[in-house]
């Protein structure tokens, strides 16, 4: 038999580690097939297979590579889908710097031409900024096949490819909130003392934090300090630093 396959691979980065889900889509022409193979990156881990009628599937390293062989328990003909969850360590976890990878191929082999898509998505909080492209285009989301409609909100990058070898580099990095406050403070003035009652208002954008920090005067006395999902406080000579149990986001 004649193969071709179209291929739509959706990569979800998160912090430390890599996803892909592919769909392999089977063009088969003058016969039936009933043997498939598929090239993995020989560092990612096989997540799931997912082919129906299969009777048998297992792997061989070849190279850098490892080879996936899924054996049918009948012939095929026409068209023929395998679903394929891959999974690949990328930096160092904290992402406290930015982290470059390079998006791990899963091939078709055997056949005439592949052609695909590829959607790179991202963790929230987490950001992707293209480095090296060899082989493809980038697309507007918005050109992507109908399997990634339901996510073209979450795709950050994405890519055409009409034959291979194609190769995608990338960068990751955390994306820093941004961060506005509104103060209201109320004075009470006696003969004593000056009493002052703030409320912060904060508004945090792109993405969500842990702690805050609040410059009181020298002579200031904290006598009272509330706040939803407060975990612990101190105070230093320059500031009073708040932790949260639970990340801020949005109005606090």
């Amino acid at each position: 038999p004649v193969l071709f396959a179209d291929q739509n691979a959706r990569v979800s980065v998160g912090r430390g580690v890599l996803r892909v889900d592919s769909t392999l889509d089977y063009t088969i022409l003058q016969g039936k097939a009933k043997e498939f193979a598929i090239a993995l990156p020989g560092d990612a881990t096989l997540l799931s297979v997912k082919a129906e009628g299969m009777r048998t599937w297992d792997m061989a390293t070849q190279g850098k590579d490892r080879m996936l062989k899924i054996q049918l328990a009948e012939g095929v003909a026409d068209r023929y889908q395998i679903e394929l969850q891959i999974e690949q360590a990328i930096g160092k976890g904290s992402l406290t710097e930015a982290a470059a990878f390079s998006v791990p191929t899963i091939a078709a082999q055997g056949v005439g031409r592949e052609t695909g898509a590829v959607g790179i998505l991202v963790w929230k909080g987490l950001k992707v900024e293209p480095v090296k492209t060899e082989g493809v285009t980038q697309v507007d989301v918005r050109e992507m096949p109908a399997a990634f409609q339901t996510l073209k909100e979450q795709v950050h990058l994405a890519y055409r490819y009409l034959q291979r070898p194609f190769s995608i580099e990338a960068r990751v990095s955390e994306v820093e909130a941004k961060v506005a406050a509104e103060v209201m403070t109320n004075v009470r003035v006696s003969p004593e003392a000056l009493r002052f009652t703030s409320r912060i208002e904060y508004t945090i954008r792109d993405a969500g934090i842990f702690r805050f920090r609040i410059k009181l005067g020298k002579d200031v006395k904290l006598v009272d300090l509330q706040g939803e999902n407060i975990n612990t406080w101190e105070r230093d000579a320059e500031a009073m630093t708040v932790d949260l149990r639970t990340k801020a986001e949005g109005q606090y």
